[in-house]
């Protein structure tokens, strides 16, 4: 029923909804690391557990992935050339601007049967779009507060892109770096974290918010096998690190410091039933027990 003054509504037309019914029916992580960690390997384990994957790759390390079959699309610039024979020669190459790719994604890729997309990297993403900013600007100096804001949009934008597919689980990585935080994890403060690589401070709280999961992933000496090396996941805030998980179980279902090298195990204990957790829960207990009797006979 219209008005002269706009539609008009009856208390039946409202109706709330329950917190219950939500769910988290896809991820949106992002994973940030050193270099050779294992993260773009995350992609092919993504594939083998949940299906078909595509890596949007505007990075060199696909090599390690190599003997897994998985699809990619290579990106060497955020915006098209404005010769648009000399772009589309370029296309044909293989040879794609990031911009187009996303525009890709979200017209045409979810009807080619595709479960996971991968950003590979968001540190690199950040970096074509600096530079294509300083291009616009013709790289003057005096503009550089107006090259960051056209460069945080253009980013905001592409991680909206991404983390707004409502049919796939997304994975986007990024590189890691020291950054001074405040204690609510804003820019200017004096505490040390490591935190994904972007240019600039002031996109890094809305990295946080942006997404479901945010990991650091990280490698250390193996204290069991000399010369063999470990790698952690980590899920919360903590030695340093600026992450979290988005889950809704109390306590938290993920430690602070995860022992795997494979996201997906992360993924399936976020996604356990409640008995399946405690068998897990059961069955930590009882290797951390095991470890504990044999730390406690080494020592006596």
């Amino acid at each position: 029923m219209m008005s002269e003054e706009g539609p008009t509504y009856e208390l039946g037309d409202f109706k709330p909804l329950s917190t219950k019914t939500v769910e988290i029916k896809y991820q949106k992580t992002l994973l940030f690391g050193p270099p050779g960690v294992g993260k773009t390997t995350q992609a092919a384990l993504l594939q083998a557990k949940l299906g078909k994957t595509l890596i949007l790759s505007g990075e060199n390390g696909l090599s390690s992935i190599s003997n897994d079959d998985v699809d990619f699309m290579p990106f060497t610039r955020y915006a098209p050339l404005q010769d648009k024979a000399a772009e589309a020669a370029k296309m044909k190459q293989g040879d794609y601007c990031l911009a187009h790719l996303i525009t890709y994604v979200k017209r045409y890729v979810k009807d080619q049967g595709y479960k996971v997309i991968v950003l590979d990297s968001l540190t690199k993403a950040s970096q074509l779009i600096f530079d294509y900013c300083e291009h616009e600007h013709k790289y003057d100096k005096t503009q550089t507060g107006s090259i960051y804001q056209m460069h945080n949009r253009l980013l905001e934008k592409v991680i909206r892109d991404i983390t707004n597919l409502d049919w796939c689980n997304k994975l986007v990585i990024a590189l890691e770096k020291k950054e001074t935080l405040d204690d609510l994890g804003r820019p200017g403060g004096t505490r040390p974290y490591n935190v994904p690589y972007i240019q600039g401070k002031k996109l890094v709280p809305y990295l946080m918010g942006a997404f479901d999961n945010v990991w650091g992933f990280y490698k250390a000496p193996c204290t069991k096998i000399p010369g063999a090396m470990n790698r952690f996941f980590v899920t919360q805030s903590i030695n340093g690190w600026e992450a979290k998980t988005r889950d809704p179980s109390r306590p938290p279902r993920l430690r602070p410091i995860e022992p795997y090298s494979d996201i997906t195990e992360l993924i399936s204990i976020l996604k356990m039933n409640d008995e399946e957790f405690k068998s897990l829960q059961k069955a930590r207990e009882k290797a951390e027990a095991k470890d504990e009797n044999k730390k406690e006979k080494k020592d006596a």
